[in-house]
């Protein structure tokens, strides 16, 4: 049994799952909306961010059990990053046969002498390629000879001060934690479809107050980048023109809040603000609506014009559009976009078995869903490396008991 933990930028998450054979099973799943303590993505109250942790666990059903179950912790948040180094070792004298030893120390060197802004933490580092002698492009170097291996790594990052936070909540609690990794990192694999994987392909994830975008080619991740904006963007502007709350104003938006172009509501009246089941302010649905329309045009302009600059950056065409995260489930938001890109969006949701349809479908489920196949290949991995330690440990004891015996 392992534990996911998300912390996105308004809401916190938790799954807990079985895996078996390379698969994975969700067993029971718990989710606190604009948990306390918490705030875009990182910890502004560590008191309250404990008790809202703490809550989590009790809606999961954990017991004390929870501090031994493997627990993995999936970021979102703005500051998310990812730079690409490399780095080489010369091996003097006669080449030398690479093994993991020579892949994990220029990893590990390239790692160290990254030169990342000092605030930057690393949480994951992932090799694209490496060098061996002049022949570029190897995916796997094992075997060969070389006099040179090189690397070149994709780091992901984030602020240190807020990493440190969100680590102080897990410590304090003495969870189990196997790694923290960038909601960035996953997304791919959590929704992407085959073909997708051919060409390249651009993921735009609209949480609440961060957007991510990832564009990958074969599959593989080529470059991110972060915002610190997102659809409460909407909320926002709700709260501004009508003078309420922004609690208030979320509340509208997802109730009424549509970018369909075609309905209509007559003289239908809808409340700006509810108190104990009183509706004390109310105005027309229509008048609303035209004015929701054009929050979400302000949007919708946000995301088009820094996917463009990005596209342009990265020299890219016309990717295959899939739009994901909490914001994606907006009505409406799917066609503008693909009105405004030379192709159409689809809705990205988590590409999973053994999930349960009513999270399976929901977009802003596909963080820590992402997670999932990895953390049953990792599980699967661990067993199988196990296994050949101790098989290595059963032949080199048989070994040495031949060894006495016979000398």
């Amino acid at each position: 049994m392992e534990l996911i933990f998300y912390i996105g930028t308004h809401r916190l998450a938790g799954l807990v799952i079985e895996t078996s054979g390379g698969s994975a099973r969700v067993v029971r799943s718990a989710e606190i909306q604009n948990a306390e303590g918490f705030q875009k993505g990182g910890v502004d109250q560590l008191e309250k961010a404990l008790a809202s942790m703490g809550e989590l666990v009790k809606r999961l059903e954990l017991g004390e059990e929870a501090l031994e179950i493997p627990a993995y912790v999936v970021l979102s948040n703005s500051r998310l990053k990812m730079t690409r180094f490399s780095s080489s070792i010369y091996y003097s004298g006669y080449p030398r046969v690479v093994t993991s030893g020579e892949i994990q120390q220029v990893i590990e060197q390239t790692r160290n002498v990254a030169p990342l802004p000092l605030q930057d933490w690393i949480l994951q580092t992932i090799p694209e390629s490496f060098w061996v002698n002049d022949m570029t492009g190897v995916q796997d170097p094992t075997g060969l000879e070389a006099q040179r291996l090189a690397v070149t790594l994709q780091i992901f990052s984030t602020d240190y001060s807020a990493f440190r936070n969100v680590s102080r909540i897990f410590e304090a609690l003495e969870f189990n934690i196997k790694g923290y990794y960038p909601k960035t990192f996953f997304l791919p694999e959590g929704v992407l479809h085959v073909n997708e994987k051919e060409g390249e392909a651009l993921i735009i994830d609209l949480s609440d107050e961060a957007t991510h975008l990832i564009l990958t080619r074969e599959g593989k991740i080529v470059q991110t980048k972060s915002f610190d904006w997102g659809s409460r963007l909407l909320g926002s502007r709700i709260a501004e023109t009508w003078q309420i709350s922004l609690r208030d104003a979320q509340c509208l938006k997802e109730r009424f809040g549509s970018l369909e172009t075609n309905l209509q509501f007559g003289e239908e009246l809808i409340p700006l603000v509810e108190r104990g089941g009183r509706e004390t302010r109310q105005i027309k649905r229509a008048e609303f609506h035209k004015a929701f329309l054009g929050f979400g045009e302000e949007l919708v302009h946000q995301i088009e014009k820094e996917t463009q600059q990005f596209l342009k950056e990265e020299k890219v065409g016309s990717p295959a559009f899939i739009l994901t995260g909490g914001g994606a489930k907006l009505e409406g938001i799917l066609e503008i976009l693909g009105r405004r890109f030379s192709s159409s969006v689809r809705l990205g949701t988590p590409r999973a078995s053994g999930v349960p349809s009513q999270i399976l479908m929901d977009s802003a489920w596909t963080g820590p869903l992402s997670l999932l196949d990895w953390v049953a290949r990792q599980t699967k991995e661990e067993s199988v490396s196990f296994a050949k330690i101790n098989l290595f440990g059963r032949v080199f004891l048989q070994a040495k008991e031949w060894f006495a015996a016979y000398f």
